[in-house]
């Protein structure tokens, strides 16, 4: 493992417990095939964040949440983009994260 690649996974694991604990949704669940609104919203910002703070393609994130296509991760990636909420819960993170490497 290259240090970035070591890097890329820290950052998925946290990104990860991120969005279960703000969605409250276990980590399976987000990468099963449920399609709830609930579920759905954390996918949504898990994909977004993965994409913001990882250098993994979307096929790569596709198959972290477990085996989809890059098309239905960039149908994600547009649905994250065009709701306030999730960019909402995306500049939280990147604050929280901020804080983080300050200290």
């Amino acid at each position: 493992l290259s240090s970035s690649s070591a890097a890329s996974d820290v950052y998925k694991r946290q990104i990860f417990d991120y969005v279960s604990n703000v969605h409250q949704i276990d980590k399976k669940l987000i990468s099963s095939k449920n399609r709830s609104l609930e579920v759905g919203a954390a996918r949504h910002l898990l994909v977004a964040l993965m994409r913001k703070h990882t250098d993994l393609s979307l096929s790569q994130i596709g198959l972290y949440l477990g085996n989809r296509s890059h098309s239905t991760v960039l149908s994600y990636l547009n649905k994250a983009k065009s709701s306030a909420v999730v960019l909402r819960e995306i500049n939280s993170f990147d604050n929280k994260l901020n804080m983080v490497e300050a200290s």
